[in-house]
C-alpha cells in the first residue's frame, strides 16, 4: 500500500514539475516571430522576435531584432518594449532599408519611439 502511494506521489510530483517548467519556458524564454522583413535585393532579412510574454499585468516584454545576411545571423540586439501588457505585432515596428544600414523603429504604446540601427557591411 505504501509503495502505491509513493508511486502516485512521485508521478504527481513529476507532472507538477513538468507543468511548471513548461509554463516558465512559455512565459520567459520562448521566442515567437513577430515579423520578418527582407531587403529589396533579398540578401538581408530582419527578423523581430518576442521573447516570453509581457510581465503581468501591464508590464513590458523583451524583444530581439536579428539581422541575417544570406541566411546567416550577422547581428542582433535585445530590447525591452513597454506596450501596456500587450504583445507587440507588426504595427509595433517600422523597418527601413538603405544602402548602408537597416533602421528598425520600435513604436511602444507607453514610451517614446526607439531606433535601432544595424550597419550593412
Amino acid at each position: 500500500m505504501k509503495k502505491r502511494i509513493l508511486i502516485c506521489v512521485v508521478i504527481l510530483g513529476m507532472i507538477l514539475v513538468g507543468g511548471a517548467a513548461a509554463l516558465r519556458y512559455q512565459t520567459a524564454f520562448r521566442k515567437t516571430l513577430i515579423t520578418e522583413v527582407s531587403s529589396d535585393d533579398g540578401k538581408n532579412v530582419m527578423k523581430l522576435y518576442r521573447i516570453g510574454e509581457p510581465e503581468f499585468p501591464f508590464g513590458s516584454v523583451t524583444c530581439e531584432a536579428i539581422l541575417f545576411r544570406d541566411g546567416k545571423r550577422v547581428r542582433s540586439e535585445s530590447f525591452r518594449m513597454a506596450n501596456d501588457g500587450k504583445n507587440p505585432d507588426e504595427s509595433s515596428f517600422t523597418v527601413v532599408w538603405s544602402d548602408t544600414a537597416v533602421t528598425v523603429t520600435v513604436h511602444p504604446e507607453e514610451a517614446d519611439d526607439e531606433t535601432l540601427v544595424f550597419p550593412l557591411e
